[in-house]
């Protein structure tokens, strides 16, 4: 028993002779694999082509479909294809790190008191939509983002 508990058949085989027969057929082997590796590399470079070529058209589409929106001027279109949406929003960039800690020491009535100490941004949006006022190291910056939803039917499997 203890001598199959030692066998490890890989070490114990003799490895086989290999003709020059044989090393012409494994050549072939490595050839025709590399020749598959490299059309497959190919094939994935001509599916990168087309998909940046079908995101530049769904691009193109998207701006017309955005215009046509606007000469609309309906914030919401919903069609037999899909739905276009016009959305506006306000962006607020806040100090972060280091200036965090300017700003607060300058406009303290803006202090989140946590653990740990931050801005309240809620607070400092609520003071520029009511003020108007943008405090220093805050940014502002008003977004009108558009969306193309488009209705996909679903797939029918036959078995």
């Amino acid at each position: 028993m203890e001598q199959l508990d030692n066998y490890d058949p890989e070490f114990e085989e003799s490895r086989p002779i290999i003709t020059s027969t044989h090393a012409e057929a494994e050549l072939l082997i490595i050839r025709d694999i590399q020749k598959r590796i490299q059309y497959q590399e190919q094939c994935m470079v001509f599916a990168q082509m087309e998909i940046d070529r079908l995101k530049r058209q769904v691009e193109y589409s998207e701006e017309r479909l955005k215009s046509y929106a606007q000469q609309v001027g309906l914030k919401t279109i919903k069609l037999n294809g899909g739905t276009l949406r016009t959305r506006e929003r306000d962006k607020f960039i806040f100090p972060e790190n280091e200036q965090a800690e300017a700003f607060l020491e300058k406009y303290p009535q803006f202090m989140r008191e946590k653990v740990i100490v931050s801005i309240d941004k809620d607070a400092v949006k609520t003071h520029f939509k009511t003020t108007g006022e943008l405090l220093e190291m805050c940014e502002y910056e008003h977004i009108t983002d558009f969306t193309v939803q488009v209705n996909i039917p679903k797939q029918v499997d036959n078995f």
